[in-house]
């Protein structure tokens, strides 16, 4: 049963917009381990990807905040290591935020992890301190024996297409080549994805679909 978590480096560096390609290109059903707002990610997952099937949040706040200051003023009463996750196989997993966002007073999205072992994709973004992001959030994951199955770079598609048309590299290429070269993430396939609109979403899912090093990954992931 292939189950994969889909962490971010960060918040906002486009966990949704990966999971939505991800779940169209390898026809993946979706889960969202806790839900803060009332913007639901699942939403977002069924307008792009209908076929895709779409489970109940492990936890639904409504407070678009931290889940653990949601729950304080939601007064709900919940703990993190009893949230469960649908038994189904093919299954994108997504989490709130970054591997250290506090899920409740008490616990870390990391350590729900180390608790759930499941192989992780690590979805950053291009900015100014991404390198410093990504590979504190490698080192995290290796010290808690949590396979990093590859690291998304999501890039905008307008910035991306532009700078390259002169043939010469931009920043993002630099990014690239600095992590592809870190001893931490030895082995560990990075891919270049895009944030999309509703007319781009399709040319952008085939595109990750046969992304080689993607798929090289995932292979290995069926045969272990």
């Amino acid at each position: 049963m292939a189950q994969i978590y889909i962490a971010g480096i960060h918040t906002d560096t486009g966990k949704t917009h990966f999971s939505a390609l991800f779940c169209k290109a390898f026809s993946y059903g979706y889960c969202k381990l806790i839900q803060a707002g009332e913007i639901e990610d699942r939403d977002f997952i069924r307008r792009f990807v209908p076929e895709c099937e779409v489970f109940d949040n492990g936890i639904s706040l409504r407070t678009a905040a931290s889940p653990h200051i949601a729950k304080l003023l939601e007064q709900r009463d919940y703990k993190a290591e009893q949230i469960s996750i649908p038994n189904a196989q093919n299954l994108a997993i997504e989490l709130a935020g970054g591997l250290f966002t506090p899920l409740d007073d008490r616990l870390c999205a990391l350590e729900y992890l180390y608790q759930n072992p499941k192989p992780c994709i690590l979805v950053g973004r291009y900015y100014l301190g991404c390198i410093n992001h990504i590979l504190l959030s490698a080192h995290a994951l290796k010290a808690h024996n949590i396979p990093l199955l590859c690291v998304a770079m999501m890039a905008d598609s307008y910035n991306d297409e532009n700078q390259h048309k002169s043939g010469e590299k931009c920043s993002d290429d630099y990014i690239d080549e600095f992590l592809q070269g870190h001893s931490l993430l030895q082995g560990v396939p990075l891919v270049r994805t895009h944030f999309f609109t509703q007319d781009s979403f399709a040319s952008v899912a085939q595109n990750l679909a046969i992304n080689p090093a993607l798929l090289r990954a995932l292979q290995g992931l069926e045969s272990s």
